[in-house]
Protein backbone atom coordinates (compact mmCIF):
# COMPACT_ATOMS: atom_id res chain seq x y z
CA UNK A 1 0.00 0.00 0.00
CA UNK A 2 2.95 3.00 0.84
CA UNK A 3 4.48 1.67 -2.36
CA UNK A 4 1.63 2.14 -4.73
CA UNK A 5 0.86 5.66 -2.63
CA UNK A 6 4.17 6.59 -3.31
CA UNK A 7 4.86 9.70 -4.78
CA UNK A 8 5.97 9.62 -8.11
CA UNK A 9 9.25 10.69 -9.06
CA UNK A 10 10.86 11.47 -12.67
CA UNK A 11 8.09 9.42 -14.32
CA UNK A 12 3.96 9.58 -14.12
CA UNK A 13 2.23 12.93 -12.82
CA UNK A 14 5.64 14.58 -11.93
CA UNK A 15 5.23 15.38 -16.16
CA UNK A 16 2.27 16.68 -15.03
CA UNK A 17 2.93 18.97 -12.87
CA UNK A 18 6.20 20.32 -15.49
CA UNK A 19 3.52 20.65 -17.96
CA UNK A 20 1.59 22.79 -15.29
CA UNK A 21 4.29 24.71 -14.06
CA UNK A 22 5.25 25.62 -17.81
CA UNK A 23 1.92 27.09 -18.63
CA UNK A 24 2.36 29.35 -15.49
CA UNK A 25 5.57 30.38 -15.84
CA UNK A 26 4.44 31.17 -19.76
CA UNK A 27 1.61 33.13 -18.92
CA UNK A 28 2.75 34.61 -16.08
CA UNK A 29 6.10 35.94 -17.19
CA UNK A 30 4.77 36.62 -20.51
CA UNK A 31 1.93 38.85 -19.67
CA UNK A 32 4.67 40.55 -17.12
CA UNK A 33 7.01 41.25 -20.09
CA UNK A 34 4.24 42.39 -22.41
CA UNK A 35 2.67 44.62 -20.61
CA UNK A 36 4.99 47.82 -21.84
CA UNK A 37 2.76 47.16 -25.35
CA UNK A 38 -0.45 48.13 -23.43
CA UNK A 39 1.88 50.21 -21.06
CA UNK A 40 1.71 52.57 -24.51
CA UNK A 41 -1.66 52.23 -25.61
CA UNK A 42 -3.09 53.89 -22.24
CA UNK A 43 -0.08 56.49 -22.11
CA UNK A 44 -2.11 57.39 -25.79
CA UNK A 45 -5.99 56.67 -24.09
CA UNK A 46 -5.69 59.02 -20.99
CA UNK A 47 -3.11 61.43 -22.77
CA UNK A 48 -0.55 60.40 -19.70
CA UNK A 49 2.67 61.28 -19.54
CA UNK A 50 5.05 57.80 -18.58
CA UNK A 51 6.81 59.85 -15.89
CA UNK A 52 4.12 59.60 -13.40
CA UNK A 53 3.29 56.07 -14.22
CA UNK A 54 6.43 54.33 -15.24
CA UNK A 55 6.48 52.87 -11.47
CA UNK A 56 3.11 51.11 -12.26
CA UNK A 57 5.39 47.99 -13.84
CA UNK A 58 8.12 48.43 -11.21
CA UNK A 59 5.69 47.33 -8.81
CA UNK A 60 4.29 44.74 -10.07
CA UNK A 61 7.90 42.95 -10.49
CA UNK A 62 8.61 43.92 -7.03
CA UNK A 63 5.97 42.34 -5.84
CA UNK A 64 5.96 39.40 -8.02
CA UNK A 65 9.78 39.00 -6.41
CA UNK A 66 9.07 40.19 -2.68
CA UNK A 67 6.19 38.28 -1.80
CA UNK A 68 7.95 35.00 -2.65
CA UNK A 69 8.14 34.69 1.27
CA UNK A 70 4.62 34.62 2.10
CA UNK A 71 3.53 32.84 -0.86
CA UNK A 72 6.41 30.01 0.27
CA UNK A 73 4.97 30.34 3.80
CA UNK A 74 1.29 29.95 3.16
CA UNK A 75 1.57 26.34 0.46
CA UNK A 76 3.15 25.04 3.85
CA UNK A 77 -0.31 26.12 5.52
CA UNK A 78 -2.61 25.70 2.66
CA UNK A 79 -1.38 24.29 -0.63
CA UNK A 80 0.09 24.79 -3.65
CA UNK A 81 -2.55 24.54 -5.41
CA UNK A 82 -4.85 26.82 -3.57
CA UNK A 83 -2.22 29.34 -3.41
CA UNK A 84 -1.26 29.22 -7.12
CA UNK A 85 -5.41 29.22 -8.09
CA UNK A 86 -6.08 32.29 -5.55
CA UNK A 87 -2.80 34.52 -7.58
CA UNK A 88 -4.13 33.96 -10.77
CA UNK A 89 -7.48 35.00 -9.54
CA UNK A 90 -5.85 37.81 -8.66
CA UNK A 91 -4.10 38.42 -11.54
CA UNK A 92 -7.26 38.10 -13.80
CA UNK A 93 -9.25 40.27 -11.52
CA UNK A 94 -6.41 42.92 -11.89
CA UNK A 95 -6.46 43.24 -15.53
CA UNK A 96 -10.01 42.77 -15.77
CA UNK A 97 -10.66 45.97 -13.42
CA UNK A 98 -7.55 47.82 -15.53
CA UNK A 99 -10.24 47.61 -18.15
CA UNK A 100 -12.46 50.43 -16.93
CA UNK A 101 -10.23 52.87 -14.40
CA UNK A 102 -10.74 56.11 -15.19
CA UNK A 103 -7.24 57.26 -14.99
CA UNK A 104 -4.35 55.94 -14.98
CA UNK A 105 -3.03 56.61 -12.16
CA UNK A 106 -5.52 53.77 -10.62
CA UNK A 107 -2.97 51.74 -12.38
CA UNK A 108 -1.38 51.72 -9.59
CA UNK A 109 -3.56 49.96 -7.28
CA UNK A 110 -5.25 47.52 -10.44
CA UNK A 111 -1.71 46.56 -12.11
CA UNK A 112 1.20 47.79 -9.69
CA UNK A 113 -0.88 46.06 -6.17
CA UNK A 114 -3.39 43.76 -7.17
CA UNK A 115 -1.56 41.98 -10.15
CA UNK A 116 1.54 42.38 -8.55
CA UNK A 117 0.31 40.43 -5.57
CA UNK A 118 -1.29 37.59 -7.47
CA UNK A 119 2.10 37.40 -9.80
CA UNK A 120 3.50 37.23 -6.01
CA UNK A 121 1.17 34.01 -5.15
CA UNK A 122 1.67 32.21 -8.19
CA UNK A 123 5.55 32.81 -9.26
CA UNK A 124 7.54 31.31 -6.59
CA UNK A 125 5.62 28.05 -5.46
CA UNK A 126 5.65 27.63 -9.44
CA UNK A 127 9.60 27.99 -9.15
CA UNK A 128 9.29 25.67 -5.98
CA UNK A 129 6.91 22.28 -6.75
CA UNK A 130 9.10 20.91 -9.55
CA UNK A 131 11.70 20.15 -7.52
CA UNK A 132 9.53 17.79 -5.42
CA UNK A 133 8.88 16.07 -8.15
CA UNK A 134 12.33 15.39 -10.07
CA UNK A 135 15.51 13.78 -8.61
CA UNK A 136 17.35 12.55 -11.57
CA UNK A 137 16.28 15.22 -14.06
CA UNK A 138 15.88 17.78 -11.51
CA UNK A 139 17.80 20.86 -13.31
CA UNK A 140 16.42 19.81 -16.99
CA UNK A 141 12.98 20.19 -15.46
CA UNK A 142 13.80 23.47 -14.18
CA UNK A 143 15.14 24.21 -17.33
CA UNK A 144 12.00 23.44 -18.90
CA UNK A 145 9.86 25.79 -16.59
CA UNK A 146 11.57 28.87 -16.79
CA UNK A 147 12.14 28.28 -21.03
CA UNK A 148 8.12 29.18 -20.83
CA UNK A 149 9.13 32.55 -20.46
CA UNK A 150 11.34 32.62 -23.50
CA UNK A 151 8.10 31.33 -25.71
CA UNK A 152 5.91 33.67 -24.14
CA UNK A 153 8.39 36.52 -25.03
CA UNK A 154 8.02 35.65 -28.59
CA UNK A 155 4.02 35.40 -28.53
CA UNK A 156 2.60 37.75 -26.09
CA UNK A 157 3.90 40.52 -28.16
CA UNK A 158 2.23 39.71 -31.59
CA UNK A 159 -0.64 38.56 -29.54
CA UNK A 160 -1.45 41.99 -27.08
CA UNK A 161 -0.80 43.78 -30.82
CA UNK A 162 -3.48 41.75 -31.72
CA UNK A 163 -6.34 41.84 -29.66
CA UNK A 164 -5.75 45.70 -29.39
CA UNK A 165 -6.04 46.55 -32.89
CA UNK A 166 -9.21 44.15 -33.34
CA UNK A 167 -11.04 45.27 -30.00
CA UNK A 168 -9.26 48.04 -28.59
CA UNK A 169 -7.41 47.90 -25.64
CA UNK A 170 -10.52 48.13 -23.29
CA UNK A 171 -11.21 45.28 -25.04
CA UNK A 172 -7.89 43.79 -25.15
CA UNK A 173 -7.84 44.06 -21.20
CA UNK A 174 -10.40 42.13 -20.99
CA UNK A 175 -9.40 39.30 -23.21
CA UNK A 176 -5.96 39.41 -21.27
CA UNK A 177 -7.88 38.88 -18.22
CA UNK A 178 -9.56 35.39 -19.26
CA UNK A 179 -6.16 34.26 -20.58
CA UNK A 180 -4.04 34.86 -17.49
CA UNK A 181 -7.40 32.82 -15.48
CA UNK A 182 -6.14 29.86 -17.62
CA UNK A 183 -3.50 30.06 -14.44
CA UNK A 184 -6.24 29.08 -11.98
CA UNK A 185 -7.22 25.65 -14.55
CA UNK A 186 -2.77 24.77 -14.43
CA UNK A 187 -2.91 25.47 -10.76
CA UNK A 188 -5.85 23.19 -10.36
CA UNK A 189 -3.36 20.20 -11.61
CA UNK A 190 -0.72 20.69 -8.47
CA UNK A 191 -0.23 18.49 -6.13
CA UNK A 192 1.18 18.89 -2.65
CA UNK A 193 4.26 17.19 -2.61
CA UNK A 194 4.21 14.28 0.29
CA UNK A 195 7.11 15.35 2.29
CA UNK A 196 4.90 19.04 3.00
CA UNK A 197 2.17 17.09 3.40
CA UNK A 198 3.35 14.56 6.06
CA UNK A 199 5.04 17.55 8.00
CA UNK A 200 1.71 19.08 8.01
CA UNK A 201 -0.29 16.01 9.11
CA UNK A 202 2.38 16.22 11.98
CA UNK A 203 2.05 19.59 12.93
CA UNK A 204 -2.01 18.63 13.27
CA UNK A 205 -1.94 15.46 15.21
CA UNK A 206 1.05 17.44 17.55
CA UNK A 207 -2.10 20.58 17.91
CA UNK A 208 -4.71 17.65 18.33
CA UNK A 209 -2.45 16.68 21.56
CA UNK A 210 -3.38 19.77 22.92
CA UNK A 211 0.77 21.14 22.30
CA UNK A 212 0.30 24.33 20.46
CA UNK A 213 2.33 24.53 17.27
CA UNK A 214 4.56 27.26 18.68
CA UNK A 215 5.84 24.92 21.37
CA UNK A 216 5.68 21.90 18.51
CA UNK A 217 8.75 20.30 16.97
CA UNK A 218 7.58 22.71 13.18
CA UNK A 219 9.78 25.96 14.06
CA UNK A 220 8.03 28.94 12.98
CA UNK A 221 8.80 30.79 9.83
CA UNK A 222 11.38 33.60 11.72
CA UNK A 223 13.21 30.86 13.23
CA UNK A 224 13.33 29.11 9.83
CA UNK A 225 14.51 32.74 8.23
CA UNK A 226 16.96 33.03 10.45
CA UNK A 227 18.63 30.11 10.27
CA UNK A 228 18.85 30.08 6.66
CA UNK A 229 20.60 33.33 6.89
CA UNK A 230 23.18 31.43 8.79
CA UNK A 231 23.98 28.89 6.40
CA UNK A 232 26.96 30.38 4.58
CA UNK A 233 27.13 28.69 1.73
CA UNK A 234 23.39 29.75 1.25
CA UNK A 235 24.15 32.89 1.77
CA UNK A 236 26.62 33.39 -0.76
CA UNK A 237 24.52 32.15 -3.69
CA UNK A 238 21.94 34.14 -2.74
CA UNK A 239 24.24 36.91 -3.36
CA UNK A 240 25.32 35.63 -6.41
CA UNK A 241 21.51 34.97 -7.85
CA UNK A 242 20.86 38.18 -6.24
CA UNK A 243 23.85 40.35 -8.64
CA UNK A 244 22.85 37.97 -11.43
CA UNK A 245 19.15 39.35 -11.20
CA UNK A 246 20.18 42.56 -10.87
CA UNK A 247 22.17 42.29 -14.17
CA UNK A 248 19.79 40.69 -15.89
CA UNK A 249 16.70 42.88 -15.55
CA UNK A 250 18.37 46.11 -16.40
CA UNK A 251 19.27 44.17 -19.89
CA UNK A 252 15.70 44.83 -20.32
CA UNK A 253 15.15 48.49 -20.73
CA UNK A 254 18.52 49.30 -21.14
CA UNK A 255 19.18 47.26 -24.38
CA UNK A 256 16.14 48.68 -26.34
CA UNK A 257 17.01 51.99 -25.01
CA UNK A 258 20.78 51.89 -26.22
CA UNK A 259 19.32 50.73 -30.00
CA UNK A 260 17.51 53.72 -30.16
CA UNK A 261 19.88 55.86 -29.03
CA UNK A 262 22.17 54.58 -31.96
CA UNK A 263 19.45 55.41 -34.57
CA UNK A 264 17.91 51.77 -35.31
CA UNK A 265 14.57 51.32 -36.48
CA UNK A 266 11.76 50.42 -34.19
CA UNK A 267 11.87 47.08 -36.41
CA UNK A 268 15.48 46.61 -35.70
CA UNK A 269 15.16 47.15 -32.14
CA UNK A 270 11.91 44.69 -32.08
CA UNK A 271 14.50 41.89 -33.95
CA UNK A 272 17.40 42.93 -31.51
CA UNK A 273 15.75 42.34 -28.24
CA UNK A 274 13.59 39.49 -29.59
CA UNK A 275 16.71 37.39 -29.75
CA UNK A 276 17.12 36.67 -26.06
CA UNK A 277 13.58 35.34 -26.13
CA UNK A 278 14.69 33.05 -28.85
CA UNK A 279 17.45 32.26 -27.10
CA UNK A 280 15.76 31.69 -24.27
CA UNK A 281 13.28 28.79 -25.48
CA UNK A 282 16.10 26.18 -26.48
CA UNK A 283 19.06 27.06 -24.03
CA UNK A 284 17.43 27.08 -20.67
CA UNK A 285 16.34 23.77 -20.88
CA UNK A 286 19.83 22.80 -22.50
CA UNK A 287 21.69 24.48 -19.36
CA UNK A 288 19.73 21.93 -17.34
CA UNK A 289 19.89 18.90 -19.39
CA UNK A 290 24.17 19.65 -18.83
CA UNK A 291 24.04 20.18 -15.49
CA UNK A 292 22.05 17.15 -14.63
CA UNK A 293 24.97 15.05 -16.44
CA UNK A 294 26.81 16.70 -13.75
CA UNK A 295 30.01 16.98 -16.04
CA UNK A 296 31.05 19.96 -14.33
CA UNK A 297 29.76 21.87 -11.10
CA UNK A 298 26.95 24.42 -11.11
CA UNK A 299 29.51 26.49 -9.80
CA UNK A 300 31.34 26.18 -12.90
CA UNK A 301 28.87 26.73 -15.03
CA UNK A 302 27.31 29.76 -13.55
CA UNK A 303 30.80 31.16 -13.73
CA UNK A 304 31.76 31.03 -17.19
CA UNK A 305 27.73 32.44 -18.37
CA UNK A 306 28.70 35.37 -15.79
CA UNK A 307 32.09 35.68 -17.41
CA UNK A 308 30.90 35.67 -20.82
CA UNK A 309 27.59 37.73 -20.46
CA UNK A 310 29.89 40.57 -18.70
CA UNK A 311 32.02 41.29 -21.58
CA UNK A 312 29.53 40.84 -23.99
CA UNK A 313 28.20 43.86 -22.04
CA UNK A 314 31.24 45.78 -21.71
CA UNK A 315 31.85 45.24 -25.38
CA UNK A 316 28.82 46.88 -26.01
CA UNK A 317 29.39 50.59 -26.30
CA UNK A 318 32.14 49.60 -28.48
CA UNK A 319 30.47 48.42 -31.48
CA UNK A 320 27.49 49.93 -33.12
CA UNK A 321 26.58 47.37 -36.24
CA UNK A 322 23.29 45.83 -36.01
CA UNK A 323 25.15 41.80 -36.32
CA UNK A 324 26.39 42.97 -33.20
CA UNK A 325 23.37 43.81 -31.62
CA UNK A 326 21.84 40.61 -32.89
CA UNK A 327 24.61 38.87 -31.22
CA UNK A 328 24.18 40.96 -27.76
CA UNK A 329 21.06 39.53 -27.42
CA UNK A 330 21.18 36.35 -28.11
CA UNK A 331 24.23 36.20 -25.33
CA UNK A 332 21.86 37.76 -23.12
CA UNK A 333 19.30 35.04 -23.94
CA UNK A 334 21.53 32.19 -23.54
CA UNK A 335 24.56 33.07 -20.42
CA UNK A 336 22.93 35.38 -17.83
CA UNK A 337 19.99 33.68 -18.11
CA UNK A 338 21.18 30.38 -17.57
CA UNK A 339 21.18 31.04 -13.24
CA UNK A 340 17.28 30.44 -13.68
CA UNK A 341 17.48 26.79 -14.34
CA UNK A 342 20.61 26.22 -11.68
CA UNK A 343 18.47 28.35 -8.95
CA UNK A 344 16.44 25.02 -7.68
CA UNK A 345 19.41 23.05 -7.80
CA UNK A 346 22.16 25.09 -6.21
CA UNK A 347 19.64 26.15 -3.12
CA UNK A 348 19.29 21.98 -2.76
CA UNK A 349 22.69 21.79 -2.47
CA UNK A 350 22.61 24.10 0.13
CA UNK A 351 19.26 22.81 1.84
CA UNK A 352 17.66 20.10 2.87
CA UNK A 353 13.91 19.51 0.40
CA UNK A 354 11.79 20.13 3.45
CA UNK A 355 13.48 23.66 3.45
CA UNK A 356 13.36 24.64 -0.54
CA UNK A 357 10.56 26.71 -0.30
CA UNK A 358 11.69 28.97 2.84
CA UNK A 359 15.05 28.94 0.96
CA UNK A 360 12.79 30.09 -2.42
CA UNK A 361 11.08 32.57 0.13
CA UNK A 362 14.63 34.37 1.04
CA UNK A 363 15.80 34.25 -1.79
CA UNK A 364 13.23 36.51 -3.76
CA UNK A 365 13.40 39.04 -0.96
CA UNK A 366 16.57 39.91 -2.29
CA UNK A 367 16.21 39.61 -6.15
CA UNK A 368 13.08 41.51 -5.24
CA UNK A 369 15.56 44.68 -4.11
CA UNK A 370 18.27 44.17 -6.59
CA UNK A 371 15.24 44.21 -9.09
CA UNK A 372 13.77 47.29 -8.13
CA UNK A 373 17.73 48.63 -7.54
CA UNK A 374 18.16 48.02 -11.88
CA UNK A 375 15.99 50.20 -13.02
CA UNK A 376 16.60 53.42 -14.40
CA UNK A 377 16.14 56.91 -13.20
CA UNK A 378 14.81 55.01 -10.12
CA UNK A 379 15.32 58.12 -7.58
CA UNK A 380 13.71 60.26 -10.26
CA UNK A 381 10.73 57.93 -10.27
CA UNK A 382 10.69 57.54 -6.12
CA UNK A 383 10.18 61.14 -6.19
CA UNK A 384 7.63 60.81 -8.37
CA UNK A 385 5.84 58.27 -7.19
CA UNK A 386 5.96 60.05 -3.41
CA UNK A 387 4.44 63.16 -5.22
CA UNK A 388 1.43 61.46 -6.47
CA UNK A 389 1.05 59.79 -3.33
CA UNK A 390 0.96 63.03 -1.42
CA UNK A 391 -1.52 64.47 -3.51
CA UNK A 392 -3.88 61.03 -3.03
CA UNK A 393 -3.77 62.29 0.78
CA UNK A 394 -4.14 65.38 0.21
Amino acid sequence: MMAANRQPVDSGYAWVILIACTLLYMTLVGTCKAFGIIYSEFLQKYDAGAGNTAWISSLMFFLCFALGPLANYLVGVFSFRSVVMSGGLLVSIGYFISAFVPRMEWMFLTIGVVCGFGSGLAFAPCGAIVSFYFVKRRALANGIVVSGSGLSSFIFPYLYRYVIDQYTVTGAMIIISGLVLHMCVAGALLRQPQVLSAVSENQDDTEKQGVPASKSNKPNICYVYMKLLGNKRLAMFIAVFTINIMAYAANFTAFPAHMQSLGFKQGQVATGFSMIGAAEVFTRAMFGWFADKRLVSYSTIMISASIISGAAAILLPFFKTFPFMIIYGLVIGIFPGAFWSLMAVVLLDCVPLVELTSAFGLLYIFMSSAIALSQPGMDEQSMQCFEILMKWTA
